[in-house]
């Protein structure tokens, strides 16, 4: 038997398929109960304090309104810790998730059908690329993004991925180079974006200290919720461990956050 065994295999026993069945269906079943968790959030807002489903807590802020997973409205100055926001609106909300290895990987995974979600991701690839061309380089934010992260372009280009062969076909840029090999392990980057819907008005400003995720972020936003205006906001920053950095995009009705990890040389350079 062990002969037989070792020449074509050994059958797995039934007891043995059975147990990995059923670890695959507690997995599953643990990724649901944590998503309805997560549907299931809510909150509501009076002046400094906030009562949710994370319990009672005071707040540096002085607004009212409520939310929840979907859907929010709110009238006042939000938490001071993410800077400075001030609002009046009632909209819906969604939010999608992607990952990748690059910022074109996060593009091309990133799903969403919501109407002017295609427009807004055009402007926003076209705020992160590699400003070769003139009209690239005119909408660009990069420039900017690497002064407020205290990084220079090829360092800010080399942590988004940019400039391999792959991310050049996708940008039509066979200029594009970079010192690294396509078949190195990159780390894994991920893509937030959040959509809203709804009217009101809201400005916000952050100055660079440490919001609650532990981001120094700086830059300014400003838009009417239901206008039908189409540039990028921008914010970036560092997390105060020096690991990872943020770049947050505004455009429209969709807020495009990403966050991808320092190379260890370049945040010692900059610390």
């Amino acid at each position: 038997m062990d002969l037989v065994g070792s020449l074509f295999g050994e059958k797995k026993k039934p007891e043995e398929k059975h147990e990995e069945k059923e670890e695959v269906k507690d997995a599953e079943q643990d990724k649901e109960m944590g998503e309805e968790a997560e549907s299931a959030s809510w909150a509501v807002h009076l002046g400094v304090v906030t009562i949710g489903s994370d319990g009672v807590k005071l707040k540096p802020q002085m607004k009212v309104g409520a939310e929840t997973s979907n859907f929010s409205t709110e009238f006042g100055l939000s938490d001071v810790r993410d800077g400075i926001k001030v609002a009046a609106v009632a909209e819906a909300k969604l939010d999608v998730h992607a990952e990748g290895t690059s910022v074109n990987e996060l593009h091309r995974n990133i799903k969403c059908d919501t109407v002017g979600f295609k427009q807004a991701l055009e402007i926003a690839k076209n705020s992160l690329s590699t400003g070769d061309g003139a009209q690239d380089k005119e909408a660009s934010q990069l420039p900017k993004l690497a002064e407020v992260l205290g990084l220079d372009m090829a360092s800010l280009k080399r942590m988004l991925g940019q400039g391999t062969v792959e991310d050049a076909k996708d940008e039509s840029n066979n200029e594009a180079k970079d010192d690294r090999a396509d078949n190195v392990e990159r780390p894994l980057m991920q893509l937030r974006v959040e959509g809203s819907f709804g009217v009101g008005a809201s400005a916000e400003v952050r100055l660079g200290w440490t919001d609650t995720d532990g981001y120094k972020m700086i830059g300014c936003a400003g838009s009417a919720a239901a206008g039908l205006q189409l540039s990028a906001d921008a914010f970036a920053g560092k997390h105060c461990t020096g690991t990872s950095a943020k770049i947050i995009l505004g455009i429209g009705n969709f807020l495009f956050e990403y966050t991808f990890p320092l190379h260890q040389q370049e945040s010692v350079e900059t610390a």
